[in-house]
């Protein structure tokens, strides 16, 4: 009875710390997307410049 609580108490932390790990990363992908959207809102259109972007993958399409 001993090996079972003391397995059963290694899997509890053990699950414990997968999903803590796992809430850690959510909260980096939250904090990348963001960091995205920051720069878009900062940057703005000349980031990100529709003529460009269809220029690219026209040029990407051809060859």
């Amino acid at each position: 009875m001993g090996g079972g609580l003391a397995a059963s108490v290694l899997l509890l932390v053990g699950f414990a710390m997968i999903g803590a790990f796992n809430v850690f990363a959510f909260g980096a992908l939250a904090g990348l997307w963001a960091l995205g959207i920051a720069w878009i809102m900062v940057l703005g259109r000349r980031a990100i410049d529709r003529r460009v972007v269809r220029a690219r993958l026209r040029e990407a399409l051809r060859g």
